[in-house]
């Protein structure tokens, strides 16, 4: 709960996470203003906060709020920094919360140790071996898992290392009598992490195949179609061939011509395009941050139509090509 300094704006509910001081620089989080708290902080479990943009401007509008104090959860939270537009999709770092995946995005961050100190609500998954006593000390005793590790490497001798010292590490535990005997200590990088929690799920790479199958058929149909235009073109084809028009420039012609073409269809396509992305994002807030053109897919579109229509304007070019000046004047 975030209670403003200014009397126009009421408190309100914001969504945030809890990690250490490296996971900035791990997940090249950008800044706009200040920078992340350090490691002295993290050992004090110190009340400072990083603040991402949108909540900093609806504190505090476009100024530098470094250094500032902003009430949350009943206590007074130093801003150390902010962060710049930053929301990568999906939110690989935090995905086993539920929903978080592709929502919005995280609106602060505060030390852990500072949210462990104030037992801040936890939001996210949680998953206990037996029954645990009431309580936030019971739970930090408990045997439930609920904190999430990323570990940084250089290379994959570093990886193997890693996972040598969680395997020695759970044995030792197992030993105690905790954890699970002989299951496995899987550790994951990023692209392996969200294939293992399905974070596109069958249906969305079921609907890419088909959407692949769909532009096949479309390339086949335009194939006949431009068959068919052209070799009812034959007689043009001709004329100009016998008054010096080379191969080469009546397959220039028939190549711009289908080019032309995809490009036609390229436009026609992103206008239903953009309409059906609208009517995506108003299915839920979460397809609304993912259901949007930006422009490496809509240059990608571009390109894939007018490269298309040329692959498919192939073969029907090359046929009108063939067409022999004699023997078509002669047929006419």
């Amino acid at each position: 709960r975030v209670e403003p300094e200014r009397k126009d704006i009421a408190a309100f509910s914001a969504r945030g996470a809890a990690p250490t001081s490296d996971f900035f620089a791990m997940f090249e989080a950008p800044f706009r203003f200040g920078q992340p708290w350090g490691e002295a902080e993290d050992a004090a479990a110190a009340d400072v906060v990083v603040l991402g943009r949108q909540l900093s401007e609806k504190l505090y509008g476009d100024a530098n709020p470094v250094g500032k104090r902003v009430t949350m959860m009943g206590a007074q939270f130093q801003v150390v920094g902010v962060l710049d537009e930053w929301m990568p999709l999906p939110r690989y770092y935090r995905i086993i919360s539920s929903g978080s995946a592709f929502g919005t995005a995280d609106e602060f961050f505060i030390p852990f140790a500072t949210a462990i100190r104030r037992e801040t609500g936890h939001a996210g998954s949680m998953s206990c071996d037996g029954r645990r006593d009431p309580g936030f000390a019971a739970l930090l005793a408990s045997e439930c898992t609920w904190i999430q590790s990323w570990f940084e490497t250089r290379s994959s001798a570093d990886r193997a290392e890693l996972q040598g010292y969680l395997d020695n590490y759970a044995g030792e535990q197992r030993k105690l009598g905790r954890l699970k005997r002989n299951a496995p200590n899987h550790l994951f990088d990023v692209m392996e992490w969200m294939e293992y929690m399905k974070v596109v799920g069958n249906d969305s790479k079921l609907a890419a195949w088909l959407a692949f199958g769909f532009l096949i058929l479309c390339l086949v149909n335009t194939i006949g179609l431009l068959l068919a235009k052209f070799s009812v073109r034959a007689a043009e084809v001709g004329i100009r061939r016998a008054l010096g028009a080379s191969r080469k420039d009546i397959f220039r012609q028939f190549l711009v011509e289908t080019a032309v073409v995809g490009l036609v269809g390229g436009m026609l396509g992103l206008v239903l395009a953009f309409g059906a992305l609208a009517l995506i994002a108003m299915q839920s807030a979460q397809m609304s941050v993912v259901a949007h053109m930006d422009w490496v897919m809509l240059a990608f579109t571009f390109v894939l139509s007018v490269l298309a229509a040329v692959i498919a304007g192939l073969l029907p070019t090359w046929r009108a090509c063939q067409v022999t000046p004699a023997m078509q004047l002669k047929s006419q």
